[in-house]
């Protein structure tokens, strides 16, 4: 199938599932708005401009001030607002390669658009808006039509999971390079350069702000600077790419074997194992839930197998709750036009919550996978001073059971994540990620 089939078997899809919510809300029209530019507070700049993820499963166009309608018609409508302006360059946009799937229309002006949405009937409208629109007809953002195109979304068809393995593999190209700086005594700074001037991007082309963290600044999971000062021993990064607006987002941590503690390096080694074997089970009808435990229990033997934690079984870990010091994050959550998709909090179209395990308030993806979804898996061990910290007093009951002199030994290299993007399927899985990438981890 090529591009073009794709792309037309996408549009598709997305016709027949809005025309079924349309004749559950008894509309005529289903509109979804890609949004609009902010300025800063007390500024003449605006934000980087965030398209409306709804917005982008249809196009993806990523401006301001353009939307997507619904009506009877067979063909769906793309509405694009572009002004003569002397102070920014304009979109040029290739018309004759949007009318092959939408009928393309401009507005010169945001009045003349604003008095369109005015005319409309009955009508759903998806996005955020400043139009102050007055119509009473147009029902704004309602939440039962949030959680059906979010739980319809979790689905990828032909044409984004094609998406998505081209965003690996910019990214994995991106991230090859990125190894090699760190390798050659890189900092930070050096290493994310070096990432987007592989991928050719601009920080705000990415899909989510980089993560290269260096020694024991890896253990600080959102990890947001970029050092001059040189890499001693540990890089994790975690960088992604987009590709037509959908989005890769892969970890991977490498170590300097002559300047590494060979415990750290033994349990990286570990991880990797267990990162494998956590993809193997993955597959249609698999709660992830179940998954994101299974990892807990994997991690506490870790633990125990190199002697950092001592006196406790790996259920004991378990029930005490200490796995998530090392652990705090969930195993995973959905990709695809956002980062962090949707999807994975709700069990049914209508938006109903799958139960809660209260041990793991982190965990994005909390229901039972599904063929067609593409999810990542990123299991993590960390040596985080600020979670260490509360047992670290002698009375805590926890205390006797933390090997503290290793530990300390540990926190100046940070901590561990490795990340693949994964296709479930009815049988298995489809790594979308690791065959782009040397997966070697140990850089000599």
């Amino acid at each position: 199938m090529c591009k073009d089939d794709k792309l037309n078997e996408h549009i598709s899809i997305r016709m027949k599932s809005v025309r079924v919510l349309m004749e559950s809300y008894n509309v005529d029209n289903f509109i979804v708005y890609s949004g609009e530019s902010n300025f800063y507070f007390l500024d003449d700049q605006t934000y980087p401009f965030k398209v409306n993820p709804h917005f982008a499963h249809w196009c993806s166009l990523e401006i301001p001030s353009c939307f997507i309608l619904v009506d009877e018609s067979s063909k769906p409508k793309l509405f694009i607002l572009q002004t003569k302006d002397f102070w920014h360059d304009t979109v040029d946009i290739d018309t004759v390669g949007f009318e092959r799937y939408f009928e393309v229309s401009f507005f010169d002006s945001e009045d003349k658009m604003k008095t369109y949405f005015e005319s409309l009937g009955h009508s759903l409208f998806i996005g955020e808006t400043k139009l102050n629109l007055e119509n009473k007809k147009i029902d704004f953002n309602p939440k039962e039509a949030i959680a059906f195109l979010d739980w319809h979304r979790a689905l990828k068809s032909n044409y984004e999971v094609a998406q998505v393995i081209t965003a690996n593999q910019r990214a994995a190209q991106a991230h090859q390079q990125a190894k090699q700086i760190f390798s050659q005594g890189g900092t930070e700074y050096d290493i994310h350069i070096s990432y987007l001037k592989e991928l050719g991007d601009s920080d705000h082309q990415l899909p989510y702000n980089s993560i290269v963290a260096c020694d024991h600044k890896s253990a600080i999971l959102h990890y947001q600077n970029k050092r001059h000062a040189k890499a001693k021993s540990v890089l994790l990064i975690d960088a992604g790419a987009k590709s037509n607006g959908y989005c890769s987002d892969i970890t991977r941590t490498y170590v300097k074997s002559g300047s590494t503690h060979p415990v750290f390096i033994s349990i990286l080694k570990a991880m990797e194992h267990m990162h494998n074997n956590l993809c193997q089970s993955v597959r249609s009808g698999v709660s992830f839930s179940d998954l994101n435990l299974m990892t807990h229990k994997n991690i506490s033997k870790i633990l125990i197998d190199h002697e950092i934690l001592r006196g406790l079984t790996e259920e004991e870990v378990l029930i005490h709750s200490i796995s998530s010091v090392f652990f705090p994050h969930g195993l995973g959550h959905m990709l695809g036009i956002q980062v962090h998709d949707v999807g994975g909090q709700q069990k049914n179209e209508k938006g109903d919550l799958p139960d809660r395990d209260g041990r793991f308030p982190f965990l994005r993806l909390r229901r039972s996978l599904r063929s067609g979804e593409i999810i990542t898996v990123e299991p993590g061990l960390y040596f985080i001073p600020v979670l260490l910290d509360k047992f670290r007093s002698k009375n805590s009951e926890n205390y006797k059971f933390f090997n503290w002199e290793l530990i300390d030994k540990l926190v100046p290299f940070g901590g561990i994540r490795i990340e693949d993007n994964l296709l479930v399927e009815e049988s298995g899985h489809k790594n979308l990620t690791r065959p782009y990438l040397d997966n070697k981890f140990i850089v000599e």
